[in-house]
């Protein structure tokens, strides 16, 4: 009787702790972190409050702005990331992600300066995510150094480059400083001569270049 009674007790213990892990689920709270996003190519690794000029709402200043931590491990180049997250308290905050590196990680800003508190508590998150190829031309042919805000390049690809597009992002804290990448359009660089581009949105950080795309018409 004794084995029998033990075993029903450990039955209902089992079944209480599935009903409270349906709640659980039913309330529908993020509770672990990291958290995968997009069929485990970004990891959501917080949410948290940043008193800042937001880079990803025109730099405009916000008290204790939703901040979201991301890190692109899908071993590909982010071209684009939408993100929506709902909060247990039914708001909803939208975030941008634009060209992000495999293994890099960034610091991406409500767009419109939603706040939060620390200890915020999200509901669902969703992800539409966009990935594409990162130029390698930036090892070999046509390599940078980075002095604060400025990017110098050299053109050694053998032939002048007209319409070089230049995707820039702030470097703070060994992450990139905000969601949204910065373009900028260089008309012309002979070959075998060099380029110094200033990113004065990385004034407070160190620039970045996360992609360039040539037109070699």
């Amino acid at each position: 009787m004794k084995k029998k009674t033990i075993a029903a007790a450990i039955a209902v213990a089992v079944i209480l702790v599935l009903i409270l892990l349906i709640k659980g689920m039913g309330n529908g709270k993020i509770t672990e972190y990291p958290y995968e996003m997009d069929k485990n190519n970004l990891e959501l690794g917080s949410i948290f409050p940043s008193s800042i000029d937001n880079p990803d709402n025109e730099f405009t200043y916000g008290e204790d702005i939703a901040t979201l931590e991301i890190k692109n491990t899908s071993g590909k180049y982010l071209e684009k990331a939408d993100i929506t997250v709902k909060l247990a308290d039914k708001r909803t905050l939208h975030f941008e992600v634009e060209d992000l590196p495999a293994d890099m990680s960034v610091w991406a800003f409500e767009t419109s300066n939603e706040s939060v508190e620390i200890e915020v508590e999200a509901s669902k998150v969703q992800c539409d995510a966009t990935y594409g190829t990162r130029s390698d031309l930036m090892v070999s042919e046509f390599p940078f150094t980075v002095d604060g805000s400025k990017i110098s390049f050299e053109n050694h690809t053998g032939k002048d480059l007209k319409k070089v597009e230049v995707k820039a992002h702030c470097v703070f804290d060994g992450m990139y400083f905000g969601g949204k990448s910065y373009t900028y359009q260089i008309k012309k660089i002979p070959d075998n001569k060099a380029y110094e581009l200033d990113v004065p949105e990385c004034a407070m950080g160190e620039a970045d270049v996360a992609n360039i795309n040539i037109n070699e018409e």
